[in-house]
């Protein structure tokens, strides 16, 4: 006979990458458990990992254990069995989800003055993020002072561009401007998960400021160079042709 099921199987914590669980051992243990094999499936997928041996993860009797590198915002389903030197024994699993991860960061579209203390601020929405958007956060210092500001912003992920302005500024001076997203926790909604801030922006603070404009594709001086070669063949074989033709039609 084959052990029973781990009893009072448990999550304890759950993140965007991990989960804790716990057990009990089996009501009826069939043989000299040996340890415990944890499986986790998702997406059409059974992944097992290392197998427990019983007094690793024994703490007063229940039983430990994280699995870890999950994918963010992804259904799971875990399997945990007791075995023995034969048999592997009945499974207790439980289904959950995987917390959101931070989004990844806004691409900034504009950055220039909008008065002589303000500036105006414009991103895209993160192309990587999970569930929703909830908000933006948008950091900016004068570069003259280690202190820097936050301004919190509801985000909708309808809108796929969002512009604000940054007022209180002060003329003839350069700023750092950066702004992340962020969304609530799907597992604990006290909980906000920050997204990577785009790279900072600095920019002078005066009349006729310059504009920031996202970098411009570079171009491959091979490809230009081969481009032209392949026009100027064009070219060639064209006038060649047109001499053949006026020969022909001279005779």
């Amino acid at each position: 006979m084959v052990p029973t099921k781990p009893r009072n199987l448990s999550v304890l914590e759950i993140t965007s990458t991990t989960i804790r669980i716990s057990w009990l051992e089996p009501e009826k243990r069939n043989g000299v458990i040996h340890g415990y094999r944890v499986y986790y499936v998702y997406q059409n997928q059974t992944l097992l990992h290392l197998p427990i041996l019983k007094n690793d993860a024994s703490l007063n009797s229940v039983f430990y254990y994280t699995l870890a590198n999950l994918k963010p915002f992804t259904d799971y389903r875990i399997i945990v069995t007791a075995f023995t030197l034969k048999y592997d024994g009945e499974p207790s699993e439980v289904s959950l989800r995987t917390d959101v991860g931070g989004p990844s960061p806004p691409k900034v579209l504009n950055l220039t003055c909008h008065s002589l203390d303000a500036l105006v601020f414009s991103w895209q929405i993160p192309r990587v993020y999970h569930s929703s958007i909830d908000f933006y956060i948008v950091n900016y210092r004068n570069l003259e002072y280690d202190v820097t500001h936050e301004i919190r912003i509801t985000a909708n992920t309808s809108f796929f561009e969002t512009s604000m302005v940054i007022p209180n500024l002060t003329t003839n001076s350069a700023y750092e401007v950066k702004v992340r997203g962020a969304t609530v926790s799907t597992v604990n909604p006290k909980k906000v998960v920050l997204g990577t801030y785009c790279e900072p922006i600095k920019i002078t603070l005066r009349e006729n400021c310059e504009q920031y404009q996202p970098p411009k594709l570079r171009h491959n001086p091979y490809v230009d160079q081969e481009l032209v070669i392949l026009a100027g063949t064009v070219i060639g074989c064209f006038g060649l042709l047109l001499i053949i033709l006026a020969i022909v039609l001279w005779r």
